[in-house]
């Protein structure tokens, strides 16, 4: 490989973040208030128009005020990235979602692969590509790697994942403060996300692999989604002795520190709702793939025996759904996979 060809030992200072959704706007303006120059490509006439307006298209705690101040100043949003051969882009962050297939419970990576498709005219392969977003097991290595090569027509590629894993509505105070899981396919990959990084949080930890990084992130949801699973499968199970689900849950929980059993109810949002499916994608018939999916399937199913419910009991009243966002703590006005919004479509469908 040519010196030319070698990746970029720098200082740091100018990224590009394709996607600014909600993991990439936080993750773009938290790193302009760390010294970065930041460029943000988007192609959502809502977003980009509410940015514009030096505000988020939606609510973050703190981040609109960082947005006005940096913005047009360390922060730029763009419909491409700028070419300037004196001033080259140090990194790229692909913040897309992955959302599954219609009518499937499989992946669909055609964002990711526009979004890399995207930074065609500034990437010339020695740039670091940084995969925010939410992979199955083995998709950093077998499909975004083959198609950076194909997409700079160089072999040696730097590419890492650095998967995020804050919380809706706390996201600017956690990006400084949760230690970011980092990766690389090589030693110098696995550095430069470090050197990036450590200058937005406290602290990184580095895993062995991109495949360990794609786990630690759908462990982490599919721990919570379990977690909540357990509670409904818990409740139901009361229901069918006569007994308030809830109640017993509480009584059991109560001054016992051994117990911490979730309080039944829906689990939904743009990741749990997904994230079980997505981390059973890649994964050989075992009783884990089995365990798994049987608890995303009774945290699922509550939504249709609640409008079944509402169907038989009440039907022709006036119903109010109270709570639109997918969660109300901490505060999101995010309704992507919410249940209310999933639920007022089927009563009324």
């Amino acid at each position: 490989m040519s010196k030319e060809q070698g990746a970029r030992s720098l200082n740091y200072s100018r990224i590009g973040i394709v996607g600014l959704g909600y993991v990439g706007l936080t993750l773009a303006i938290a790193a302009a208030d760390n010294g970065f120059e930041v460029y943000g490509r988007e192609i959502n006439q809502r977003i980009k128009s509410a940015l514009a307006a030096n505000h988020a298209h939606f609510h973050e705690t703190g981040l609109d005020a960082l947005i006005e101040k940096y913005n047009n100043k360390k922060f730029f949003c763009v419909d491409e990235f700028p070419e300037d051969n004196n001033k080259k882009f140090d990194a790229f962050i692909i913040t897309v979602g992955t959302p599954l297939k219609a009518g499937t419970h499989s992946p669909n990576f055609d964002y990711i692969r526009q979004a890399i498709q995207s930074i065609k005219n500034v990437y010339d392969g020695t740039q670091l590509i940084i995969l925010r977003s939410t992979v199955s097991v083995g998709t950093t290595r077998n499909i975004i790697l083959p198609f950076l090569r194909e997409l700079c027509g160089h072999n040696e590629v730097f590419v890492s994942m650095c998967p995020e894993r804050t919380v809706e509505g706390r996201a600017i105070e956690e990006l400084t403060h949760l230690p970011q899981i980092i990766s690389g396919n090589n030693e110098q990959a696995l550095k430069l996300a470090g050197e990036i990084f450590t200058r937005i949080t406290k602290s990184v930890i580095k895993v062995d692999s991109l495949e360990e990084a794609e786990l630690a992130k759908l462990y982490c949801n599919t721990y919570r989604d379990i977690n909540f699973a357990i509670g409904n499968a818990f409740c139901l199970a009361a229901q069918t002795f006569g007994i308030d689900g809830i109640r017993v849950i509480q009584h059991a929980n109560e001054g016992y520190s051994r117990a911490n059993i979730a309080i039944p109810g829906f689990v939904a949002g743009p990741c749990l709702e997904k994230d079980a499916y997505i981390l059973a994608h890649n994964m050989k018939d075992c009783p884990s793939k089995n365990f798994i999916l049987s608890a995303r399937e009774i945290s699922s199913s509550l939504e249709k025996s609640v409008v079944e419910w509402v169907k038989q009991k009440i039907s022709g009243k006036i119903i109010t759904l109270s709570g639109m966002a997918f969660k109300g703590r901490p505060e999101t006005s995010d309704l992507r996979g919410s249940s209310s919004v999933n639920i007022a479509r089927d009563l009324f469908s």
